[in-house]
């Protein structure tokens, strides 16, 4: 996931060289590095769970089973002070 640019695109292009099918996963399905590798390219946003469930059902039916995967996401949350509710222990 978030194989659009930067280190998600250059681990994209290491797969593909070691011979791997590569599905690149954007949020904006902007996958250029999908192109350049010959990959399959699928939208989802990683902060929605419901999204991710959808894209590993409609990668296993459009291009099968995964084998493994690079989560190369810049998704952040919100700082929590340790002292909060819900903070990470």
């Amino acid at each position: 996931m978030g194989g659009g640019n930067g280190i998600g695109a250059a681990c994209c292009r290491v797969m593909k060289r070691q011979g791997w099918c590569v599905v690149v996963v954007d949020r904006d399905g902007q996958a250029a590095a999908a192109k350049e590798v010959e990959g399959h390219a699928f939208e989802a946003d990683v902060r929605d769970e419901e999204s991710v469930m959808r894209l590993a059902e409609r990668i296993e039916r459009d291009v099968g089973r995964a084998e493994g995967l690079v989560d190369s996401s810049g998704t952040f949350q919100d700082n929590t002070a340790i002292s909060e509710p819900g903070a990470p222990s």
